[in-house]
């Protein structure tokens, strides 16, 4: 049996995400709105710096690229801007 990934690891993970622009964490420069783990499932809500994030695209990579390969991780959907809905 898999160690359960919980909302901490994911945060940690996170800090390690750099937005290319501002060239700090996505954590540090507050962006990171909510996460939410359930069975597997990693849910991130993003806001981002502008209302037309030229690095969304790469941003939402490099938090994919962050957050699966930890344990016990099944999916991860990143969600920008607004309320987080799912």
């Amino acid at each position: 049996m898999g160690t359960a990934i919980t909302e901490a690891k994911v945060r940690d993970a996170l800090k390690g995400v750099m937005d290319p622009e501002l060239g700090h964490d996505i954590v540090t420069l507050g962006l990171l709105r909510e996460i939410e783990v359930e069975e597997g499932h990693v849910y991130i809500h993003v806001v981002p710096t502008s209302s037309h994030c030229p690095f969304a695209k790469e941003i939402t990579r490099r938090i994919t690229s962050a957050i699966e390969p930890l344990e016990g991780v099944g999916t991860v959907e990143v969600e920008w801007g607004g309320e987080f809905e799912r």
